[in-house]
């Protein structure tokens, strides 16, 4: 079995071209386009952001491939990129543009089609997305946590019809505005989960890393060097029965495993130095890790 990660399709003429996360992932497949900024400059993605993607995608792929091989016997050529990654993160906005010649959503939020679906600035500066995709459904129970019975008199937008909600749009984040403007965030937030209506804020990364909730959670991880020093890293994304997958320690140094991975492919210790005084092997590290006990199998 072989599994790999390009930066662009195998079936592209690109497909040998050097990439990186920013430019097959961020620039060439569209995403910057979709976070514009007030003066046209292209947002700085997060690092890695693509990546990552790109690697869950592909773990995904391998582990439907060693199951069929179980059922087949045959091994299998796993491959993705990161701009296919990319158009299958984006592939609401991707799919309209296909079949319609035009993309339907617009990054601004006073045009949202579901306007109740929508983030809103509260008293205290702070940023609120409402989360009601069925007006019709929590109408009645929104009106009743923003304090604006008033809203249903309005014929535009009487029982929180979503045609008529989508075709007054405007008008009516306005006034959503106004209203959410006088309470602070955490009154609406009580609010609104009082009336089960689904909202959450907008918080910042130095929130995220610093709520004891999620720091309790599965999302981080603990683990001691080799020296014994204590440490806390993003954890994998996924669990086992509740359980980590095994038991945590620091990422690889760059190189750090290349010559015992060479090794398990058959490459004797001899064919590894070479390789790395040749330049081919991309790690400074791998002199260090060719002194160390390898198992090789000598040719």
């Amino acid at each position: 079995m072989l599994a790999q990660v390009r930066g662009y399709d195998d079936s592209t003429p690109l497909r040998e071209d050097r990439s990186y996360d920013h430019g097959a992932f961020w620039s060439y497949s569209g995403v910057a386009s979709l976070f514009p900024s007030p003066s046209g400059e292209p947002p700085q993605p997060a690092g890695g952001f693509g990546d990552r993607a790109a690697g869950m995608g592909l773990a995904g792929g391998v582990a439907a491939a060693l199951y069929a091989r179980l059922q087949s016997g045959h091994g299998s050529h796993v491959s993705t990129s990161l701009v296919n990654t990319a158009i299958w993160l984006m592939a609401s906005d991707v799919s309209d543009v296909v079949s319609t010649g035009k993309a339907r959503r617009s990054p601004h939020r006073r045009d949202a089609p579901i306007p109740t679906l929508n983030c809103f600035r509260t008293a205290d500066a702070r940023w609120l997305w409402l989360q009601v995709m069925q007006p019709e459904r929590q109408w009645t129970s929104l009106l009743r946590a923003l304090d604006a019975n008033w809203l249903d008199d309005d014929p535009r937008f009487c029982d929180g019809r979503a045609e008529s909600l989508r075709a007054h749009r405007s008008p009516l984040i306005e006034l959503l505005d106004e209203i959410f403007n006088g309470r602070p965030l955490v009154e609406w937030v009580g609010r609104l989960t009082a009336e089960g209506i689904a909202c959450a804020p907008v918080r910042s990364i130095d929130e995220v890393a610093s709520d004891e909730s999620v720091r309790a959670s599965s999302a981080f991880i603990e683990y001691a060097d080799e020296r014994g020093v204590g440490h806390v890293s993003v954890n994998s994304p996924c669990t086992f029965d509740g359980a980590y997958a095994r038991n945590a320690s620091r990422a690889p140094r760059v190189g750090e495993h290349t010559a015992e991975i060479l090794a398990d492919l058959g490459l004797a210790t001899g064919e590894i130095s070479a390789l790395h005084d040749s330049g081919v092997l991309h790690a400074n590290d791998v002199a260090a890790t060719i002194t160390a006990p390898v198992t090789a199998v000598e040719t």
